[in-house]
């Protein structure tokens, strides 16, 4: 029930995996789910509501399954604590859920986005104030990091 950080990257986890993740470890701030494609928005939706408090780091990198529900989920129960996520290869997400989560999620710094529909221009459509505060790292194809 003590668990802070967990990688769990190129694994096999689903979202009713998390949802039982959830149940226990309610003390996450750091949660690595790259390239685990079984992770769907029900998962991010059910760490999210427990861990909103605690989860500084989420990295969602080729859960394509992912999308505007996970983001609003985000910015509904992660206000303060969110300080970096990646959305690389997370193609549902949209122009919608990246703006929820950058205008709710106050204490986010970093943001990675690869392979969704959001495009520059919704980027320059952010208010000043979030532009300062918030770096945006928007990969374009066959870029790495």
């Amino acid at each position: 029930p003590d668990l802070q950080v967990l990688d769990i990257s190129g694994g096999e986890v689903t979202s009713a995996g998390l949802f039982h993740l959830s149940l226990f470890c309610t003390k996450l701030t750091e949660l690595y789910l790259s390239g685990c494609k079984r992770v769907t928005n029900e998962g991010i939706t059910a760490i999210a509501q427990r861990n909103g408090n605690t989860l500084r780091l989420l990295d969602m990198q080729g859960c394509s399954m992912v999308g505007d529900e996970a983001a609003t989920s985000l910015a509904r129960h992660c206000k303060e604590a969110l300080e970096v996520v990646s959305f690389q290869c997370c193609p549902r997400l949209t122009q919608a859920g990246f703006l929820v989560v950058c205008i709710s999620c106050h204490g986010l710094r970093h943001l990675t986005l690869k392979h969704c529909q959001v495009a520059e221009e919704h980027v320059e459509m952010l208010p000043d104030d979030i532009k300062e505060k918030l770096t945006i790292r928007l990969v374009k194809s066959g870029e790495r990091l």
